[in-house]
């Protein structure tokens, strides 16, 4: 049991490198630890501003600092591929 408590509390740290990969039909991290992924969307890209909701009331990182306090590791951030053309101007945003 040495040994499992010893894996177990290698996986306590966050490995800082970045890179995940599947292993056994489990997420990795570079270190060999089983990752969970927790995610919230933030919608915005794909409406007329072109840009995440709420901007208008607070900060970017404020919010970010709020999503990962609440416990989410993941951020998707869903998009129209209108954002991308020239011809698309954001509407209705003054920050």
């Amino acid at each position: 049991m040495p040994v499992a408590r010893a894996a177990i509390a290698h996986c306590q740290f966050d490995d800082t490198s970045g890179f995940l990969h599947g292993f056994h039909g489990k997420l990795e991290d570079a270190s060999g630890c089983e990752v969970r992924l927790i995610g919230v969307n933030w919608f915005g890209f794909e409406t007329r501003t072109f840009s995440p909701h709420g901007l208008w009331a607070r900060n970017w990182q404020e919010m970010l600092d709020q999503i990962a306090q609440a416990g989410f590791n993941t951020l998707r951030l869903p998009f129209s591929n209108q954002l991308f053309d020239p011809s698309s101007k954001p509407q209705g945003i003054d920050y």
